[in-house]
């Protein structure tokens, strides 16, 4: 083929710079004729002719869509802009009517200057353009394929050459239309975006193989559009209508099981999914005067996620700087509205975390998300018995009383305060009617309860109600032989909450505290949820009543010490009990904030003593004789002889009875309370004087 002076010394040049036996002279003198060429304005049909011919090598090829992409961005720079826009539109829908290479040109020269096409030209002819060319090529490329596919076994091996050039022609400019738009959607007003139907035509071509990525690159840039709210309220219906599209398109997809080989194409459909529900977020929140129950866009984001976790992961891409996370509320509240079961047991601990990285900053707003989802977990909980795990309610327990802690009375807004009432009530609600036969539940049920009663603190009426509730004495249903055979075929033994008065918390609180089941974290945690709310409560009844409840469980504990004899276990549960108590000593000194409290606590206190003094402590504690039998020796034996020996019980009373005299020095002053004190007190009165006179 004959080609002009100029293509065939350009070509030259071009294999001159890149033989490396060229002269370094030579392949400079190459490097400036290639570089006077690429700035010449005049040269872009030569550009455009050398990047299509596919007789020149593909280097050759490659250096003409870089000239001529330089060319025509060195028109703006010539010219000054494209100031006669109109009368350019007109010569470029003119030349794409030639054929398919000018009409490719014309794309490309587009997809170049959008900037300055969105300023110079008018936006509807450009898109009617664009959207005349994406019609007519689909059309015969779908038309063809169709074809190709229907004569498959045919042997007409000329006809199918013919028919794979045409189609190879239509998806080229395919391609280019659609690359021309992801330049230009960005400053396509979305008005124009939708009166032009353009997102389901995008959508449908998402179940090409061959332009699916182009098209989730149209998609991407429109999702990224900042759009007010009253465009995409006025254009629900049709943004509906792509979701529907979408999950149709999703179903497809898994059932062909072509995303298995196609993972970029996987993850650009997740940005897009995640960017898109960001700036659309008000799609997802339920009006007051609209309640849509079909989600659709939830049963996309389900049945995708179950298919990729990088739907998941985009969606929880989230960095703790960012400064507005009102959109990721939004979903939020979205899924738990929804089927929210089958999401979260897939991904509970990243929803989570997602919650507690939320509130850090905006501690009010995410304690309604926490109680939702522990409302959820109790629903949830209806419908499959191991739904909620020990520690998901121990993750719920410990965000909701971080928030709570963070939540100061002077810079709550009121509005956000009642909004957050009536979430409590509701999850308090669901707490008392949970049922398990875990004890660790139990604490940690009664850890939230208290921690949200303490966010009531100024609602006196709300207090007495729950607290009513919320100290319910726990009932282990008695069955008979028959019932009991029945019931243990479904498991063990269900513990029932009943909403009772306050005089009942003894029991319930002792049946909690005492069982070996909880560890001393939630054991602790239980005595300290007590002592706050007691603090907190405005009412004084209810305080007295709390403080006798924690004294009798104390007294409890260490009244067993005196009549139950039993192993090494039984022993260290009982220390266990003892050194927790003590432990809580502080909480005790701040419940003696009135005169009448002090004889109660002094009582404890010299039972404190007397379940010590009994105990036989060694001259040197580090050196154990063969007679010593543990950290308790009771003067009448009842855990054994001196041939009996408990070395194993681990904690020594003598650290106990240090820190019990530290304790009553830090609440005895006889000259402000000595006329309240009984006759056992002298005893410690005594000791106290003793042991400073020793030490």
């Amino acid at each position: 083929m004959n080609y002009s002076q100029e293509v065939q010394e350009l070509i030259h040049c071009i294999e001159l710079i890149y033989n490396p036996q060229t002269d370094p002279q030579q392949r400079q003198l190459a490097q400036n004729f290639c570089d006077n060429f690429k700035n010449n304005i005049d040269n872009l049909e030569t550009a455009f002719e050398i990047s299509q011919n596919g007789e020149f090598s593909a280097t050759v090829r490659y250096f003409g869509y870089h000239y001529l992409e330089h060319i025509m961005r060195n028109v703006e720079e010539s010219n000054n802009g494209l100031k006669d826009g109109q009368n350019l539109l007109e010569e470029l829908i003119s030349l794409a009517d030639k054929g398919f290479s000018e009409r490719e040109l014309c794309l490309i020269f587009i997809r170049s200057f959008s900037d300055e096409l969105y300023i110079y030209i008018e936006n509807p002819k450009i898109i009617q353009f664009m959207v005349k060319i994406l019609e007519e090529h689909y059309q015969k490329f779908a038309q063809i394929r169709d074809l190709a596919q229907s004569q498959e076994n045919q042997p007409q091996i000329q006809d199918k050459i013919e028919m794979e050039n045409e189609y190879q022609s239509h998806l080229k400019i395919l391609v280019a239309t659609l690359k021309a738009f992801t330049s230009l959607i960005d400053w396509i007003p979305s008005s124009e975006i939708y009166r032009n139907s353009l997102l389901l035509a995008f959508c449908n071509l998402l179940t090409e193989p061959e332009l699916r990525m182009f098209a989730i690159d149209c998609l991407i840039v429109f999702g990224s559009k900042t759009q007010k709210i009253s465009m995409i309220r006025d254009k629900k219906e049709q943004l509906y209508q792509l979701i529907s599209t979408i999950c149709r398109f999703s179903d497809s997809l898994l059932e062909e099981n072509s995303l298995e080989q196609d993972y970029a194409f996987q993850k650009k459909f997740c940005q897009f999914l995640t960017i898109f529900t960001q700036n659309n977020s008000v799609l997802f929140s339920k009006p007051k005067d609209e309640q849509k129950e079909d989600n659709l866009f939830l049963d996309l984001m389900l049945k995708f996620s179950n298919h990729s976790s990088l739907m998941v992961s985009s969606f929880f891409n989230f960095e703790e700087n960012e400064t507005n996370p009102a959109n990721k509320y939004i979903m939020i509240d979205f899924l738990i509205e929804s089927e929210f079961i089958e999401f979260y047991k897939m991904y509970r601990k990243k929803l989570v975390k997602l919650l507690q990285i939320l509130g850090q900053k905006y501690p009010l707003f995410s304690l309604n998300r926490w109680l939702n989802i522990l409302v959820k977990l109790f629903e949830g909980s209806a419908q499959d018995s191991s739904f909620v795990s020990y520690n998901q309610m121990k993750a719920l327990s410990l965000g909701i009383q971080a928030i709570l802690s963070r939540i100061s009375n002077k810079k709550r807004q009121m509005y956000k305060v009642q909004q957050s009432i009536e979430n409590v009530k509701k999850a308090v609600n669901y707490l008392l009617t949970f049922q398990t036969t875990d004890p660790k539940f139990l604490a940690q049920i009664f850890s939230i309860l208290t921690s949200l009663c303490l966010f009531l603190n100024e609602k006196t009426e709300e207090i007495q109600k729950i607290l009513s509730h919320l100290f319910s004495y726990i009932t282990y249903k008695t069955e008979s032989d028959d019932q009991q055979s029945t019931k243990l075929t479904e498991g063990t033994q269900k513990i029932r909450i009943k909403a009772k008065i306050l005089p009942d918390l003894t029991q319930n609180f002792q049946t909690l505290t005492s069982n070996q089941e909880i560890g001393d974290e939630e054991r602790n945690n239980l005595l300290k949820s007590l002592v706050s709310v007691s603090n907190e409560s405005k009412t004084f009844n209810l305080q007295e009543q709390l403080l006798e409840t924690i004294l009798n469980q104390y007294v409890s504990d260490l009244t067993q010490l005196n009549f139950i004899g039993g192993d090494d276990e039984e022993i260290q549960q009982f220390v266990s009990i003892i050194g927790l108590s003590l432990n809580n000593i502080k909480n005790i000194q701040e419940l003696a904030n009135y005169a009448n409290n002090r004889r109660k606590i002094t009582s404890l206190l010299t039972l404190f003593y007397e379940v010590l003094k009994s105990s036989e402590v060694p001259k040197n504690p580090k050196e154990k004789s063969k007679g010593d039998f543990g950290p308790f020796k009771i003067e009448n034996n009842v855990y054994g002889t001196k041939e009996t020996n408990h070395q194993n019980c681990g904690i020594h009373p003598s650290h106990y009875r240090k820190k019990l005299i530290k304790s009553i020095h830090s609440i005895y002053d006889p000259k402000i309370y000595g006329n309240l004190f009984t006759q056992r007190t002298i005893t410690i009165h005594f000791v106290i004087q003793t042991s400073r006179r020793t030490n």
